[in-house]
């Protein structure tokens, strides 16, 4: 199961309800149904706690990979950028098969394209 940022909102939203409501239950023993298991609330609960502690460094160094994924890849980025503009200067002279290749590279360049081409 993977959650988006506003699912993450959500569920954060829920546990500090759900804190809340423990301590205002644990605080006004009254209140508290008489068919409503506190102490159930409470094991339910610390087994959450438990997950969030172990989750939260692994979350960190999941981050951690994928932000050295990425930068790992900023080099062999530049590198063929060197070689599609090489490319691409060659297809403007017709060397070869560089058109071929300029236009293949060409529909998989990383960079933004204009939606519309100014005339």
């Amino acid at each position: 199961m993977q959650l988006d940022a506003e699912g993450r909102q959500e569920i954060n939203k829920m546990v500090a309800f759900v804190t809340k409501s423990y301590e205002h239950a644990t605080q006004n023993e009254a209140l508290v149904p008489s068919y409503m298991d506190v102490k159930e609330m409470k094991i339910d609960f610390d087994a959450v706690e438990r997950l969030r502690l172990i989750a939260n460094p692994l979350e960190q160094l999941v981050q951690f990979f994928s932000d050295s994924r990425m930068l790992a890849g900023s080099e062999p980025l530049r590198e063929a950028l060197v070689f599609y503009n090489a490319v691409k200067g060659a297809s403007e002279r017709k060397i070869g098969a560089s058109r071929q290749i300029y236009e293949d590279l060409s529909t998989r360049f990383p960079a933004k394209r204009r939606k519309n081409k100014p005339e």
